[in-house]
């Protein structure tokens, strides 16, 4: 069984692996000791992350969602903050995927429910990849607001659609 696809191969595990290792050191690297856990979420997160074969090599379609949690983002110095976007913009650059997407958020707003189909992302269907495991706390599927799921369903719509062109 695949560790981050549904491609039943090691080699494609091995790009993402790859790649996570590289993601983490540069995370690390530019937040210091800020960062308390990065968890890989979305498709790579749930084991469901896609990739193509090109000339024998698997390359990862999706992007990868990270979730970098602090202890207290007001304590990560503003210049800091400001490099952020060109941080994202250089992990694209290194990466086989076309996006790096991460999201920062303070240890204790997840411990709050929050009713998103995010959370529940987060919470259900993650992979840690550096720190401790944190106490997440998510609305059950059923009591999502309905305007939650429609935004969700073109986001993933859309997503596949560019996914199927390329």
């Amino acid at each position: 069984m695949s560790k981050y696809t549904i491609i039943n191969d090691p080699s494609a595990d091995s790009i993402v692996e790859r790649d996570l290792s590289l993601i983490v050191k540069k995370i690390k690297n530019f937040f210091g000791n800020y960062v308390q856990t990065i968890l890989l979420c979305g498709g790579f997160g749930r084991g469901e992350g896609g990739v193509v074969k090109e000339d024998g090599v698997y390359r990862p379609l999706n992007d990868y969602d990270l979730t970098v949690i602090v202890k207290k983002l007001s304590t990560i110095p503003e210049q800091l903050r400001n490099n952020f976007i060109n941080f994202q913009k250089e992990l694209d650059e290194i990466v086989h995927v076309k996006q790096v997407d991460i999201a920062l958020i303070d240890e204790w707003k997840l411990t709050i429910p929050y009713p998103s189909i995010a959370r529940y992302e987060i919470k259900n269907g993650y992979k840690l990849l550096y720190g401790k495991i944190p106490v997440i706390r998510a609305f059950p599927a059923w009591l999502l607001p309905l305007n939650e799921a429609t935004t969700y369903y073109r986001t993933r719509s859309g997503g596949l659609l560019i996914a199927s062109l390329l």
